[in-house]
């Protein structure tokens, strides 16, 4: 379907979208807002809470980092959708974030294990699984191997990796946004849509299945930490961070929204993707903020009462 004649073929400016917005849209503008600053309230006195009953400074710092994916996915996304056209640049930069905090959710279970030689002398008895999602988990005939030192260091570098890639790569994308060579969702040879994308969401798999692979291992040790949810929450955030502004780019660019005098296609399938993150990552905070806002869990019930004299063997992770 092609645009008609009263159809922008950009997102328009946060002044045109102001003046022009219906009813419904201010609702949805005020809930997206009401949202956000509920999520940053909560974060606040979530980091409040982890500074003074989490004695542990490194953990407490990890724990930080992966509970802020939610307030900053929400925050960004609060400014694309009052200021539409700001949307690629949104999504690009709460990526980079998202690619950190995966990262630092490893450093997170290292510590977990009292450091990295603690943990592969508690995963002595413990094999890694090669069949593991998201890319290998229908080759079953995969092999089970041993945690060892040099595993651990290629499962590092497939988590470490898209700290690096990735934001290269949406660095990339923005400017070629800016230059007109990079329109999100149309799929064409002259277009670096689909090939910045392919690479950047095949470096979050790679990362995502060596996380995956220690994560097994190690929740079969870390009993009565759960790993479980934690990492669910990140494997979420994952797909509404990365696959689902990929899947409403296409929608977009085969118009199957109809546009607007203000929005093109396109620009109306970024603006409900954008709205879409806040509410999804909302619901993930609170079910993460279940998780680390707690003694249980984060807390090793063996050294909680000595916790002034304990030293985490840092220099190994």
């Amino acid at each position: 379907m092609d645009n008609d004649n009263n159809c922008s073929d950009d997102a328009p400016y946060a002044g045109e979208f102001f003046v022009d917005m219906r009813p419904a849209t201010i609702f949805a503008v005020i809930l997206a807002v009401v949202i956000t600053i509920v999520v940053v309230i909560m974060f606040i006195e979530a980091v409040v809470w982890l500074i003074k009953y989490i004695p542990y400074t490194q953990r407490r710092v990890r724990m930080i980092w992966n509970l802020g994916i939610y307030p900053v996915f929400c925050c960004i996304m609060l400014m694309a959708i009052v200021i539409p056209r700001s949307s690629v640049l949104a999504t690009l930069t709460a990526a980079v974030y998202f690619s950190m905090a995966i990262y630092q959710f490893l450093l997170l279970i290292l510590d977990y294990c009292d450091g990295l030689n603690a943990m592969i002398e508690k995963m002595r008895n413990v094999k890694l699984k090669l069949a593991s999602s998201p890319i290998a988990c229908c080759c079953v005939c995969l092999p089970k191997i041993r945690v060892t030192r040099r595993r651990v260091f290629w499962i590092r570098l497939g988590v470490m990796q898209v700290c690096i890639l990735r934001p290269v790569v949406l660095y990339i994308a923005a400017v070629l946004w800016t230059n007109g060579n990079y329109t999100p969702g149309k799929i064409a040879v002259d277009e670096a849509f689909i090939y910045l994308n392919t690479l950047s969401i095949l470096s979050t798999f790679i990362a995502m299945y060596a996380l995956g692979m220690l994560n097994t291992c190690a929740k079969e040790i870390l009993t009565g930490y759960s790993l479980t949810p934690k990492f669910a929450c990140i494997q979420i955030g994952l797909m509404v961070a990365n696959i689902q502004p990929m899947i409403f780019g296409i929608i977009g660019s085969t118009d199957v929204l109809v546009c607007t005098p203000l929005f093109s296609a396109q620009a109306k399938s970024s603006w409900v993707n954008d709205y879409l993150v806040i509410c999804e990552m909302f619901i993930l905070f609170l079910v993460a903020h279940h998780y680390y806002r707690r003694e249980k869990g984060n807390i090793d019930t063996y050294r909680k009462f000595r916790a002034e004299s304990f030293r985490t063997d840092y220099s190994t992770i």
